[in-house]
């Protein structure tokens, strides 16, 4: 599984942030590292698909998906897997980011 990613749970970060602001540290979720960082994305998909082997999650910005395809191709081809799920995703879409 190698998914790309090109930043992970902004939304999450900017939740939290809000909430730590609004409320103290005791609102802030005990698991908001592992919700915003970017290979969730692909640990979720793994466990989902039952897939063994490597899970990956490269990081390079607008450019990850196509590099996870990349990274996949040479996992094939150097032998280390025989079948490869790859893609990218990515949901920035929070006021902090788009505006």
């Amino acid at each position: 599984m190698v998914l790309g990613v090109g930043v992970g749970g902004v939304s999450v970060l900017v939740d939290n942030a809000a909430k730590l602001a609004a409320s103290g540290p005791n609102a802030v979720s005990p698991l908001l590292v592992p919700m915003m960082i970017p290979n969730a994305a692909a640990g979720e998909v793994a466990i989902a698909l039952k897939a063994g082997g490597p899970s990956l999650a490269p990081a390079t910005a607008c450019a990850s998906g196509a590099t996870a395809v990349a990274v996949a191709r040479d996992l094939l081809l150097g032998g280390s897997c025989d079948v490869v799920v790859a893609g990218g995703s990515e949901s920035v879409l929070t006021p902090l980011v788009v505006t």
